[in-house]
């Protein structure tokens, strides 16, 4: 059997750029992760040799540390709780993630009802209800 592997195969822009990101805080200092970046054990692995600690939650986080916000994005309440905590964020945010959560948002302020296909326990998923104060669909 001849294995032929696409010449773009590996991790979207998003994942990427969160890499990229987390690798030149974690050079600088402790920079903490909310979550995975990627669903790919050997890369957190990596990453945290590196430095990078990955957390489950905000509250696991010192107040004024520095904090990534993975592709995945995260809810507004998020944003909110870590200027409260007076946080450094890097906010990796896929832009494709981004706009859908600005499109989203847009829509329910509208009144329009909005239908989310995909798994409500993504995190990507629930960042994007949050962005439509848990309306849509």
């Amino acid at each position: 059997m001849k294995i032929i592997v696409a010449k773009n195969a590996g991790f979207c822009g998003g994942v990427r750029q969160a890499v990229r990101l987390a690798r030149a805080a974690a050079a600088k200092g402790p920079v903490y992760a909310l979550g995975p970046l990627a669903h790919n054990e050997s890369l957190i692995k990596k990453l945290a040799e590196e430095g990078v600690i990955f957390v489950d939650s905000l509250e696991a986080v010192p107040d004024g540390a520095t904090v990534l916000i993975r592709s995945h994005g995260e809810r507004p309440e998020v944003f909110a709780r870590a200027e409260e905590k007076k946080l450094t964020v890097i906010n990796a945010t896929c832009p494709f993630v981004q706009k859908l959560q600005q499109l989203v948002a847009q829509l329910v302020r509208e009144g329009q009802q909005v239908i989310i296909v995909g798994d409500s326990k993504h995190p990507e998923i629930q960042g994007v209800l949050g962005w439509g104060q848990d309306r849509p669909l």
